[in-house]
């Protein structure tokens, strides 16, 4: 038989089709063969048969089916029916998907292009269409088949890149146009087609394609192409030999496998550079890994301008082949006028393109440390530290294990490196003459130094043979066509500074005779912007920061930076984004110094932090509600033109280390109120994103001491409450807490109300979060009053928010609502989407408790909508939560999972531990009523460990009930008592009164299950009591539930007729929760009138 899933769905025994006609039948074959050979559980048959509308009794309904199929196809025995589910036998050549996949393997173990291309080819030749496209199943369509086109994208993707290899790019076009056209926001394919293009003569329509998926990623996602594109542009532009048609060539097999997610961090490599052999040779040799010699270590060492990091980048692709499972790049800023990089800042961003969330990484450098060498254990990865100063810069960011490499390049020799960690020190001197000379013409051309070779040799020694100046001087020449190599040189032997260049030690000096030649060249409009340059406080910026700077429209920046650019003294790191190196900057400030008056330094400054400041105003009003700014200043300058979120995270994500270098250096120079606003406005970026959490906390640490040692007590309040929200984020409560309780001293301080009363909020909320829900409201009423008095209606809000938050954690389920009730009409436009979908998630949770579950889906679904509308992804975790709730209590137990395991992953994803803890103790719960015990009780156990370990009281009682449910079902019940009496002095000490009544009821539960039947109604007795106080009618009823059984178990009818009857009303009529059902069962069994 020949089954086919590629295309329509097809059947064919010898040559000849067998028509599966039913449309349950096809969905049903579909499934098996999506998963031929193995064993697929009757419940994921149900999903794809019937969605979230199975019939009453689906298992008999599938067994029918299966049957139905067997005669369909006419060999039963190809069906397998096992306990838990079917499967359908199929062999090795009878299914197109096999058949593609076993090409594609095989095309990746073959070292030959021809066969590879030949395999690929079959491979994609089973294609006939869209797979499964009369298979009428929503999760066939939305699930399975999408990862269908997505692996013969790959496989596409692979072929073309062997056809090009083959040299058949003309062949290629079409097809890649038909491609692009049909993706166009997979760069890939973009990539391909603008390559085949090239290699067909056809350039002008190769940057045509580039422009073209530039402007489709910035109007779609608002991002620029990513690196390899960009990269692959500016090699066409260049005419690299990289992109030259292939020549005949004999193809090795790849060394090792190349993981998708591994890192690929390596500056690009001077492709002329020149010279070294030997030290490439010396270096590689040291380098090669070897899985049990330990880690080798290379320290470059030498005096600026000698290639250190030229010659790193050089041997690390030579070597990146054999580390296949990534490389990763750091600049250390040893040596920099901005701060160098803390180890900690460093291993942040490594995890990060290993792989690790942002805000998943520790912010302990231990823990750092440890997570980066776990993650490089049995990886082949090779590690480049550019610009290192000392050695403890070094010592953390070395991986343990072997197979992994350290390169690292230095000014200083690192000795402690070779004493400790036996680094193999390598000083790099300057350039034989031969090699100076090779540079010259590399870069000027052979032939125009050919025809004045001693010229160009003077050339070389006037530089000193120093690589950087040699480049340097080579571009000048390079720039001036119409001079002869000889007046070049002439002009460099005039004056002194190049003399200073051939001067031991002088570092400084030397570099800064080459850099005056070039300024020299540049026109006075190029030359003030170089030197404004050395304002920039980051080493990389924007064509929008640098018009803000030198106070000139964006076009003409561009312009000039492009002259910037062609003379090599600025870099060039994407379509309008460019970098200084550390040492043109240090020039870039000199001449600042001496070209430029004090006012006209300041006015730049100005300037460019008020355009810092602009944006990231804009960017925090999109990403998050700011309830309470105190430092923003009135705007003296444009506004900012972000259209969407996305956009903003995308800018503040390229600009923010830029901000914050900004914010430390205004901290000591000034202006320093710009630098406080700046500071105050990261906080939403900081609370809702995870990168740069380590810059973003220490340069506002840097405004708070620079703040309190100027007496500000406004801009000490704002940074103890950014400070405080970062914190609170990531659930370190104590931490959080300090700073909340000096900003509140501070407005005292200050005699500010209104900041007084967002800073008793906000304590308020941290105790509610540690567990004090008593404390917790008494703060938050306290803020509530003074925000009241003095007419805030933004702090009144958020005031209202939290109590209702905070009551509705109490069981005081009237007063939430009145105080979430309050907070809707006070949600204004800056931020009131969020406000109201958290008012809405109160009053979604009200409506849950009081058991109109239904209702209070629709309000948990509107919460999410505001919440997504308004790009605050972090509190979608929370809701998720609650939607699982919300389907346990209707017992729609698969919806409830799928959402509570969303919400779990969401939340770490975020680091949120508060909100994973949480969506873990409902998700164990769920487990447990899904009979999934065993992974129900690891489920609580990591639920519990996380309440505990960040002190979220809530979760941990929440985790011990279902230990409890879990003893209890287990048939434990002296464990199950236990984990319950637990809970309930936890629930009672901290105030959770809806907690403590919960359990309650469960104790009733084990000791009805015992047979103390007198005791069981008394813990009835007291649940049903706290919930008819608190208002949580579900909660009530079920109280009474037990309670009526263990009336009636001791033959008292009466009070168990009163009880069952008193819980059934306790429900209200839009009630649908399965346990009305049983209500009305037992009270017909003692009241046969019902």
């Amino acid at each position: 038989m020949d089954f086919r899933i590629l295309g329509r769905l097809e059947v064919l025994v010898q040559d000849q089709q067998v028509t599966v006609v039913a449309g349950r039948q096809r969905v049903l074959l579909a499934s098996l063969l999506l998963r031929a050979n193995e064993i697929v559980p009757v419940d994921d048959l149900v999903d794809r048969l019937w969605g979230t509308n199975p019939p009453r009794s689906p298992r008999p309904t599938v067994q029918t089916y299966v049957q139905r199929l067997r005669q369909t196809l006419g060999t039963p025995e190809r069906v397998v029916t096992s306990r838990t589910g079917y499967q359908v036998l199929v062999g090795p050549d009878e299914l197109d998907l096999a058949r593609f996949r076993e090409h594609v393997a095989r095309a990746s173990t073959t070292s030959d292009l021809a066969e590879r291309s030949g395999l690929l080819q079959g491979a994609l030749e089973q294609w006939r269409g869209r797979p499964l496209v009369d298979v009428p199943s929503e999760s066939v369509q939305s699930q399975d088949v999408p990862h269908l086109e997505a692996e013969r994208l790959e496989v596409l993707e692979r072929s073309f890149d062997v056809e090009l290899r083959l040299g058949r790019h003309a062949e290629l076009i079409r097809q890649l146009q038909a491609v692009s056209e049909e993706h166009p926001l997979r760069e890939r394919f973009s990539g391909q087609l603008m390559l085949a293009l090239y290699r067909s003569g056809r350039q002008a329509e190769a940057f045509a394609v580039f422009h073209k998926v530039a402007r489709a990623l910035a109007e779609q996602l608002g991002v620029d192409p990513g690196e390899e594109l960009r990269t692959l542009h500016q090699a066409i532009l260049t005419g690299d030999p990289s992109v030259a048609a292939p020549q005949p060539v004999e193809v090795v097999a790849a060394a090792g496998a190349h993981h998708h997610a591994s890192p690929r961090q390596l500056p690009p490599d001077l492709r002329d550079f020149v010279g070294r052999d030997e030290l490439i040779g010396q270096i590689a040799s040291i380098l090669e890994p070897d899985a049990t010699a330990g880690v080798p270590l290379v320290v470059i060492t030498g005096p600026p301008g000698a290639g250190k990091t030229a010659l790193a980048v050089r041997v690390a692709h030579e070597l990146a082949a054999k580390f296949p499972d990534g490389q990763l790049y750091a600049d250390l800023r040893g040596y920099s006028v901005t701060p160098a990089l803390t180890p900690q800042q460093v291993i942040s961003r490594f995890l990060v393109s290993l792989g690790v969330p942002g805000l998943a990484v520790p912010s302990d450098l231990d823990e750092v440390t440890t997570l980066y060498r776990t993650l490089l254990a049995n990886r082949r990865v090779l590690v480049l530290l550019d610009n290192a100063a000392v050695p403890t810069q070094v010592r953390p960011l070395l991986p343990s294990a072997p197979g992994c490499a350290v390169l690292v390049t230095s000014r200083n020799e690192l000795r402690g490196l070779t004493a400790l960690q036996g680094s193999r020190p390598v000083n790099l001197d300057v350039l034989p003459p031969a090699q100076s000379y090779a540079v010259l013409a590399a870069i000027v051309g052979a032939d125009r130094v050919g025809a004045e070779p001693d010229a160009t040799a003077d050339i070389a020694a006037q530089c000193g043979h120093l690589p950087l100046a040699l480049r340097i001087a080579a571009a000048n020449l390079l720039a001036r066509p119409r001079s002869s190599v000889g007046e070049f040189a002439e002009e460099l032997r005039q004056g002194n500074l190049l003399a200073r260049l051939a001067i031991d030690g002088d570092d400084e000096a030397a570099v800064r005779g080459a850099f005056e030649l070039s300024y020299t060249t540049l026109s006075a409009p190029v030359a003030r912007l170089f030197r404004l340059l050395g304002l920039v406080p980051g080493s990389a910026f924007d064509v929008d920061a640098v018009a803000a700077l030198g106070d000139v429209p964006v076009e003409q920046a561009a312009r000039l930076l492009d002259q910037l650019t062609a003379a090599n003294l600025v870099g060039r790191s994407a379509s309008t984004r460019f970098h200084l190196h550390d040492l043109l900057r240090l020039y870039a400030v000199e001449r600042c110094r001496l070209e430029e008056d004090e006012v006209s330094i300041a006015q730049a400054t100005d300037r460019l932090y008020r355009f810092y400041l602009v944006r990231v105003d804009a960017a925090a009003r999109l990403l998050y509600p700011v309830w309470l700014t105190l430092l923003r200043p009135e705007r003296t300058g444009p506004g900012a033109r972000f259209t969407h979120s996305s956009r903003a995270l995308a800018w503040m994500d390229q600009e923010f280390l830029n901000i914050t270098a900004a914010i430390t250096h205004a901290c000591v120079t000034g202006p320093t109120q710009l630098a406080w606003a700046m500071a105050e406005l990261l906080r939403p970026y900081l609370v809702t994103q995870g990168r740069y959490r380590a810059e973003g906390l220490s340069a506002c640490h840097a405004v708070l001491d620079a703040a309190t040692e100027a007496g500000n007590h406004r801009a000490v309040a704002a940074m103890n409450n950014t400070l405080g929200a970062v914190y609170n984020r990531h659930a370190e409560y104590p931490r959080a807490m300090r700073h909340y309780r000096e900003e509140l001293r501070a407005h005292r301080a200050d005699g500010f109300a209104v900041g007084q009363a967002r800073a008793l909020v906000a304590i308020g909320n941290i105790s509610q979060a540690m567990g004090d829900l008593d404390e917790g409201a008494r703060h938050i009423r306290d803020g509530l009053r003074l925000a009241e008095e003095n007419g805030s209606r933004s702090v009144s809000c958020l005031a209202w928010m939290n109590l209702g938050f905070v009551e509705l954690q109490r069981g005081n389920l009237d007063a939430a609502e009145h105080a979430a009730r309050q907070a809707v009409p006070l949600c204004d436009d800056e931020g009131g989407r969020i406000a109201e979908g958290e008012c809405r998630a109160i009053l979604g949770e009200l409506l849950l408790r009081r058991g109109r579950c239904t209702e209070a889906i629709a309000e948990f679904g509107k919460a999410r909508f505001l919440y997504l509308r308004n790009a605050v992804r972090h509190y979608e975790a929370d809701v998720l939560g609650l939607l699982a709730l919300a389907h346990r209590e209707l017992g729609d137990y698969p919806a409830g999972c799928r959402y509570a395991e969303a919400a779990a992953s969401m939340a770490n994803r975020s680091s949120a531990h508060d909100e994973e803890a949480d969506a873990l103790a409902i998700l164990g719960s769920i487990y447990l009523r899904l009979g999934h015990d065993a992974r129900a009780l690891t489920t609580f156990d990591t639920a519990l460990a996380l309440a505990r370990r960040i002190g979220h009281v809530r979760a941990e009682i929440v985790a011990l009930h279902g230990f409890a449910e879990h003893s209890r079902k287990s048939g434990d019940p002296g464990a199950a008592v236990a984990h319950a009496r637990t809970a309930l002095e936890r629930s009672r000490s901290a105030g959770f009164q809806t907690l403590e009544g919960q359990t309650e009821t469960l104790l009733g539960w084990i000791r009805f299950d015992l047979r103390e039947f007198a005791v069981a109604a008394e813990h009835a007795w007291r649940a049903a009591e706290i919930h008819q106080r608190t208002g949580g009618r579900l909660d009530h009823a079920r109280a009474l539930h037990v309670l009526g059984l263990a009336h009636r178990a001791r033959d008292d009818a009466g009070a168990a007729r009163r009880a069952w009857r008193q819980a059934l009303t306790s429900l209200p009529e839009t009630g649908t929760t399965p346990e009305i059902a049983e209500y009305r069962r037992l009270l017909s069994s003692v009241d046969p009138a019902h």
